[in-house]
């Protein structure tokens, strides 16, 4: 990628030294970089043979992506989540998007992890008209933690279950807001609000746990979320239901 001249060469060269200390196998390989003229930088990242997450989800694929492979992305976006807070004890914040989760042929996710000082995820939300990923205690108070995200990640997990970015399906029949209350309302039925291209071609029971947990990823209350680690120890356990 070639990187912008909203930073100075020497805030990029931190940024290069940061990413050549960072492994995991769920996180995109930093391999190297190019610098030209002491002007233009150019990092370089592994290939991702199966492109981004939200391409597979959102995109025209002539199949949609099997329940398992779902849950295989969803462990593997939690494990790369639960390094980075390990390590940088900070949230990953505006850089914890679908289009930023990556796929390798085996459809095993990695997040592609840029630290970045780009303008706010409020004050860019407003700009764009889009607040798809913003939780409530950030959109209305401007408080970041961890625990935003856990909510974050848990609006990324409705999506892989939806297979739809519009939530207002799961809403509109209650009026319910989400800056007062969890995305799914108590009453859901997972029939109703599963990607209709999975048919019956999933568990039932594991798919009604994963909307629990979305629920407790996204509590208002940001005390009742779990951490990273119980999110995915919970994901852990939804991988094993079969019936």
């Amino acid at each position: 990628m070639e990187c912008d001249s909203s930073r100075s060469l020497q805030d990029w060269m931190a940024v290069v030294r940061s990413l050549g200390q960072m492994s995991h196998q769920n996180l995109v390989n930093f391999l190297g970089y190019c610098c030209e003229d002491n002007k233009q930088l150019f990092l370089v990242f592994e290939y991702s043979h199966k492109g981004s997450l939200d391409s597979h989800i959102f995109g025209k694929e002539e199949e949609a992506l099997p329940w398992e492979i779902r849950v295989k992305i969803a462990i593997g976006t939690a494990q790369g989540l639960a390094f980075l807070h390990s390590i940088k004890n900070r949230p990953l914040h505006r850089e914890l998007r679908m289009h930023n989760i990556m796929l390798d042929e085996q459809y095993n996710a990695k997040l592609f992890y840029l630290e970045s000082i780009k303008p706010s995820l409020v004050d860019e939300g407003l700009m764009a008209g889009r607040f798809r990923y913003l939780a409530p205690e950030y959109g209305t108070f401007g408080l970041l933690d961890m625990k935003t995200d856990v909510c974050v990640f848990g609006m990324i997990l409705l999506e892989l279950l939806m297979g739809s970015k519009d939530r207002k399906k799961i809403k509109s029949k209650e009026g319910l807001d989400f800056w007062t209350t969890s995305l799914l309302p108590n009453d859901y039925k997972i029939e109703e609000i599963i990607d209709p291209r999975l048919g019956n071609d999933y568990s039932a029971k594991a798919a009604t746990q994963m909307g629990t947990l979305i629920n407790q990823c996204t509590a208002h209350d940001t005390k009742k979320r779990p951490l990273m680690q119980q999110v995915l120890d919970g994901l852990n356990y939804i991988a094993e239901i079969k019936d």
